[in-house]
């Protein structure tokens, strides 16, 4: 039980940084073109509607993806992602870490199995030495794990309420009957060739709606309530109808599914709810706008169609994956007031000039904060330090060749003064970096030992300070002696130390340094007294 805890909290890890990093990120970006939007309420309706649609779009952008023209890339904080899925492999003990480490050449212990260190670990566990079940309780999940899986839930919910919402419309349109023929449907047919639309929708006549409405993806199809044909004149369902049609011509459908499916995710940020308000109030401007910017009626008549499809067809609209054409009274009255504005520019399209400046804000405001460091498992892009050693443990090689880097200076034959260079920071910091695990080893062990390597003159200095040094561990001159040895003839400065290793008390530093003198060749013979 605590494996899939433990991952389910380093899961909730990772989903709070990129919720609570979001969340904010779109609160600002959507309060801020909310009151944009309201103060510039006289605006060509597609800009106005397609500037929520980039603050709506915001919660759907990654969070901490960066680039250099984004805002929130250049300021704010920058969070370091670290993936707690390694802290498992933290917890284990110094013995554990050494016998997880595959065995270099330096050492001659035989590396066991991974499987018989983690039957050993398990065995060794005070959780796992109590023999009572009853007794061994698992740790409690952590608070952010708890909102992670409220979070599920309410996104679950919300899917499940719209998929039944769908399968009723799917009911209700089985039940309703096409119209394929007559006055009507050649009114119809009409308007779609002049919308110049991709696919005709199919026209639907229903008794169990109250309100126009227009829904499908992949089957496009406009409904009419059966009121609508019996009581409204056919040049009044003719601006019905169109209205509904420029619902597909914009392309609406597909940006009020992506609104369902953010509202899923968002369920809980009041931002979202209210930009998707916004945005149905706005979407009805902008088909109202189409119709009179194309002259298919007048200010005065489309005043009369509103006003009589609000008294005549009263309901709302069924779900929200279809767009309606009448409203309550209450915004009907602000369609009414706006339409009847004859100062305000009619469009049915956003003009150049708005799209360049809607590409550029989109350039600010989508790209997310910067992140530093990103750490995850199989990722590691730099070395990472293996964790502390409990204090009760021995001195590693670790820290005595960091106490030996930072307080003596590296023998080179000359003194030094109280600055090391940087070439030889590097070769104590390259030296350091071999000692990570060996899954890590793998993948840059070629290229940091030649960078190594080629770090002349100072490595083979530093390397014989370590060989010489009877205080290091073990470990640590095994792992100079190797590095001579992978330097060939490079190495015959250190002839002198490498003679007197020959006789170490280490037969695997011993081993080491012959092999060394073999791959400097004769020149070696000559130097053995």
């Amino acid at each position: 039980m605590n494996v899939p805890m433990e991952l389910l909290d380093a899961k909730a890890e990772a989903w709070w940084t990129c919720v609570f990093h979001a969340a904010w990120q779109g609160a600002l970006v959507g309060g801020v073109l909310v009151m944009v939007i309201h103060l510039g309420r006289r605006w060509p309706g597609p800009l106005r509607y397609w500037l929520l649609t980039l603050a709506l779009l915001k919660f759907a952008f990654p969070p901490l993806l960066p680039v250099p023209t984004g805002v929130f890339s250049a300021v704010g904080p920058r969070p370091i992602m670290r993936e707690r899925a390694l802290e498992p492999v933290a917890r284990f003990s110094p013995v554990e870490l050494d016998a997880l480490e595959k065995t270099p050449r330096w050492t001659a212990e035989p590396m066991p199995s991974f499987a018989d260190v983690e039957r050993q670990t398990v065995a060794s566990s005070p959780r796992n030495s109590i023999s009572s079940p009853a007794l061994q309780s698992a740790p409690p999940l952590h608070w952010k794990t708890w909102l992670m899986l409220a979070h599920a839930a309410g996104g679950l919910a919300f899917l499940s309420w719209l998929v039944w919402q769908v399968s009723r419309l799917s009911r209700v349109a089985r039940r309703a009957y096409g119209l394929n023929q007559g006055e009507l449907y050649e009114q119809f047919s009409l308007l779609s060739e002049q919308f110049a639309l991709r696919r005709r929708p199919r026209l639907m006549v229903s008794a169990q709606i109250h309100t126009p409405i227009a829904f499908g993806l992949l089957r496009p199809t406009v409904m009419l309530p059966a009121a609508v044909v019996e009581k409204l004149p056919l040049s009044e369902v003719r601006v019905i109808l169109a209205h509904e049609l420029a619902h597909y011509q914009r392309g609406d459908l597909w940006v009020n599914w992506l609104q369902l499916l953010l509202l899923a995710v968002w369920w809980f940020h009041p931002v979202v709810w209210l930009l998707n308000r916004a945005l149905r109030q706005v979407r009805e401007d902008c088909c109202d706008d189409f119709l009179l910017a194309q002259g298919l009626t007048s200010n005065e008549a489309y005043c009369d169609v509103l006003v009589r499809a609000a008294a005549e067809l009263s309901g709302k609209v069924p779900i929200g994956a279809t767009l309606g054409f009448a409203e309550q009274m209450h915004p009907l009255g602000r369609r009414v007031a706006r339409i009847m504005d004859r100062t305000i520019r009619r469009c049915h399209r956003v003009p150049a000039l708005g799209v360049l400046a809607l590409l550029a804000l989109g350039g600010l405001l989508l790209p997310g904060l910067k992140s530093q460091e990103t750490r995850s498992i199989g990722k590691e892009t730099g070395p990472r330090a293996v964790p502390a050693r409990s204090a009760s443990s021995s001195p590693t090689a670790q820290d005595n060749l960091e106490a030996a880097t930072t307080t003596e200076p590296l023998r080179t034959g000359t003194i030094r003064g109280p600055e090391e260079s940087k070439e030889s920071k590097s070769a104590a910091e390259l030296f350091k970096q071999l000692d990570m695990f060996q899954s890590r080893l793998k993948r840059s062990h070629a290229s940091l030992l030649d960078e190594f390597v080629h770090l002349q003159p100072s490595v083979v200095p530093f390397l014989i300070q370590q060989l010489e040094d009877q205080n290091q561990p073990v470990e640590a001159r095994r792992k100079a002696a190797w590095l001579l040895s992978e330097m060939g003839a490079a190495a015959r400065p250190a002839l002198p130390t490498l003679l007197k290793a020959l006789e170490d008390d280490d037969a695997q530093v011993a081993q080491e340094a012959a092999n060394v003198l073999g791959a400097i060749g004769p020149e070696a013979k000559t130097a053995i007294p």
